[in-house]
């Protein structure tokens, strides 16, 4: 369901992101795109939905 919303491609992004950063052996880029990708899904869980 995250994938295929609106802005899905965010999430898809930061993911391809990830892969590349784990690829390269970039652990500080790894880090700052698994902090990212936490931290839009836990703001998107506190939404408040109508």
């Amino acid at each position: 369901m995250r994938f295929a919303a609106a802005h899905g491609s965010d999430s898809v992004d930061l993911h391809d992101q990830l892969i590349t950063a784990c690829e390269h052996h970039d652990v500080e880029a790894a880090v700052g795109t698994t902090t990212a990708i936490w931290t839009a899904l836990l703001s998107e869980l506190t939404e408040e939905t109508p």
